[in-house]
């Protein structure tokens, strides 16, 4: 664009696709590619997990120099115990950073999740006097409030308002840290206007992870009231697990609430297989009950022209317009969810009306590139006055 004074910019994170567990590490590789395709020059600082690899890396960019000292296993984390162990692994880190800074010689650093890599990297990057913009796509920033980096290279960014505000209640000194959605690859999701939906039950969709706080239980509930009170209903459950036991335990609810007809799993699914399945969908069920940073996958079913239900949680309703945009409800409410289905069953106008109204806001406004325009500023920002 414009005349822009062209950086260079290092990104340092603990995982980055192609192996990947969520939206963290796919929406800083988003700001990656959309900072790459704008002509920066990049260099990618990555861990290495290559259970998680989800296909082949082909990213000259990407350097998985880094360590983790924790895993993410059985639907919780393993964490190395503090020790010589994880000190060498911190330690390894730190120096592969320093490495990294003084072979690359960026202008600023593009830092994101230091969980299991260690939040001293953000200490190499500003004592090496680079100035480091913290994009924190988590509840917790990877360090206690009197760890946080002190001093005008820092600066931290959040994914919305919720989080700030979260932040500032647990005591961390974040009053200045700016808002910048994470965006979602909204083109790609697209496929037109919603069109009217054909006669016959309502197509559900649930996409995302298939542990507990992701509440996939709660509209399991609320499938079962469906179908007590003779509401048609089909509905598809894609993601992963690291939990088998709870996904036997979904099953089990299935063949006890004689919901087998109604309802299938079908795992993880990639991104193209994972648009397919939406567009042969009416709405998506986002049922978490964990306070979600922002809703990546809300906004993906929005420009696919899904009407989209969520629970309220965390940055949601800076999302989603109750009712305008699409439709929030109570978390763990599983009786106001399976209410909201049966009248979006009995009012298909209206469940076309919103999933309109949703598709354009999510094209307009949640796209990476409009949310790049944004840390772009922000970046340029930090370089002009460090």
């Amino acid at each position: 664009g414009g005349g822009r004074l062209l950086m260079r910019i290092l990104i340092i994170t603990n995982l980055y696709p192609p192996q990947e567990l969520g939206g963290y590490g796919r929406y800083i590789a988003g700001y990656g590619e959309d900072l790459a395709r704008r002509g920066y020059d990049l260099r990618i600082l990555a861990g290495d997990m290559p259970a998680l690899q989800k296909a082949p890396d082909r990213n000259p960019a990407l350097h998985r120099d880094l360590r983790l000292y924790g895993n993410w296993t059985d639907g919780g984390i393993s964490l190395l115990t503090e020790g010589r162990e994880r000190d060498d692994i911190v330690a390894a880190n730190v120096a592969a950073t320093r490495h990294a800074l003084a072979d690359f010689q960026p202008d600023v650093v593009l830092f994101g999740n230091p969980d299991f890599i260690s939040w001293r990297c953000i200490d190499a990057v500003i004592a090496a006097g680079v100035p480091v913009l913290h994009h924190i796509g988590n509840n917790d920033p990877g360090f206690d409030p009197a760890d946080t980096p002190a001093g005008p290279l820092y600066q931290p960014a959040v994914p919305s308002a919720f989080l700030r505000e979260k932040f500032l209640a647990a005591g961390y000194p974040f009053a200045g840290a700016s808002v910048i959605w994470p965006g979602a690859d909204v083109t790609a999701f697209d496929a037109g206007p919603p069109q009217p939906r054909p006669p016959g039950p309502l197509r559900l969709v649930y996409a995302s992870l298939m542990l507990p706080y992701k509440g996939p239980q709660v509209l399991m509930g609320a499938l079962a009231v469906l179908k007590a009170t003779n509401v048609a209903i089909d509905c598809v459950f894609a993601g992963d697990s690291t939990d088998p036991g709870f996904v036997a335990g979904m099953n089990a609810f299935v063949t006890k609430q004689g919901l087998g007809g109604r309802i299938r799993f079908v795992g993880y699914l990639e991104p193209d297989r994972l648009r397919a399945l939406y567009h042969e969908r009416d709405v998506l069920v986002f049922p978490s009950i964990f306070d979600e940073p922002w809703g990546i996958s809300q906004a993906e079913a929005m420009a696919a022209g899904l009407c989209v239900v969520s629970s309220d949680v965390g940055g949601i309703p800076e999302v989603i317009e109750n009712g305008v945009t699409g439709f929030t409800f109570p978390r763990e409410d599983a009786m106001t969810l399976s209410r909201l289905l049966t009248s979006l069953s009995r009012d298909p106008e209206r469940l076309n009306r919103v999933a309109s109204a949703g598709r354009m806001q999510a094209l307009k406004n949640y796209a990476i590139p409009a949310c790049v325009d944004k840390l772009e500023q922000e970046l340029h920002a930090l370089v002009a006055q460090s």
